[in-house]
């Protein structure tokens, strides 16, 4: 395991935790009244990332499509066929997310048209819902392991920027040494030059002090 990678080994430890997970049975209220419902708790999760999620679990299992009901109640997902639950027939499923502290309670009513799902009366069906909801937990811990990655791509990505930055600050750090050494040496060249200057004018000065004297003095004897 230790060539694995961090999120898939995050992603391996949630979804046996997901396929150990507890469902368990209760009556609750809901849009049709007090009826029997499915429970499964999700760890370290967010109710509307669990809605999200589960919008998109019925999609793309059962082809179905959701709905709100009003007030904020339960999301409704209406005549799906899924053979497991009710063989000939469709099935209404009523889903809640509800939080718990750091968890999600997750909620789910399913409707037979015949009654709702129970454990007494509709033995296998019940075992294959149970399998549906910890399978739809599987499919919450990938999609927080998803969003964990690309926080992770994104930090790694900010990261790589970074360093370039400071790559390219380098880069003109050295630039800016190298002009200053280039401007430098020009310097000391124009100093040389400049002495060199100096003593010429020094030696012009001389000579034309010498042409002023000798002006003077020519002067003076008229």
């Amino acid at each position: 395991m230790k060539n694995l990678s961090f999120p898939l080994i995050a992603f391996l430890l949630l979804a046996a935790s997901a396929l150990q997970a507890q469902v368990s049975e209760t009556k609750r209220d809901m849009a049709l009244g007090n009826n029997n419902a499915l429970v499964i708790e999700i760890p370290q999760a967010d109710d509307k990332l669990v809605a999200k999620v589960w919008n998109n679990y019925v999609k793309d299992f059962y082809k179905g499509k959701t709905k709100q009901l009003k007030g904020g109640g339960e999301i409704l997902a209406d005549k799906l066929s899924i053979p497991a639950l009710n063989p000939g027939g469709t099935v209404d499923l009523y889903a809640l997310p509800e939080k718990a502290g750091s968890n999600v309670r997750f909620y789910l009513w399913i409707d037979l048209g015949k009654g709702f799902l129970n454990s007494t009366e509709y033995d296998d069906p019940y075992k294959d819902a149970e399998n549906l909801l910890r399978r739809f937990a599987i499919e919450v811990n990938k999609e927080k392991i998803r969003m964990d990655l690309f926080n992770q791509e994104k930090e790694l990505a900010n990261l790589e920027k970074e360093f370039k930055r400071l790559q390219a600050d380098n880069a003109k750090y050295h630039k800016e040494i190298e002009d200053a050494k280039a401007r430098i040496k020009k310097a000391e060249e124009n100093i040389v030059q400049n002495e060199k200057d100096q003593k010429a004018a020094e030696e012009k000065i001389d000579k034309q002090k010498k042409n002023v004297d000798s002006v003077r003095k020519g002067l003076e004897r008229l």
